[in-house]
């Protein structure tokens, strides 16, 4: 949540995080997308729109996004989500003060 508002600074306010409980009731599930991509409820993901979002679990030694090492500044992992993840950026450019 931290890294999303650090993108939001940033001026990628149309990024949007959805999370929730993996089925097993263990660990979280989590997904950054474009605004455009988030059902009329603002929560629900819609299935199959370019250009796709970034996802990630907590299940115990899962790193964000399964990136290879952790980092817990928001500013850094603010700056490795923009490089792994272009096109999910760039869809989420530009202002939504919703």
């Amino acid at each position: 949540m931290e890294m999303l508002a650090q993108l939001h600074l940033l001026g990628y306010q149309r990024l949007r995080l959805s999370c929730g409980v993996a089925p097993n009731g263990l660990y979280w599930r989590y997904s950054v997308a474009p605004a455009e991509q988030f059902k009329a409820d603002g929560y629900l993901l819609r299935v199959g729109l370019y250009p796709g979002m970034a996802y990630g679990t907590s299940n115990g030694d899962s790193v964000p996004f399964q990136w290879p090492e952790q980092t817990q500044d928001a500013e850094a992992l603010a700056r490795r989500f923009l490089a792994s993840f272009p096109a999910v950026a760039e869809a989420g450019r530009g202002s939504d003060e919703e």
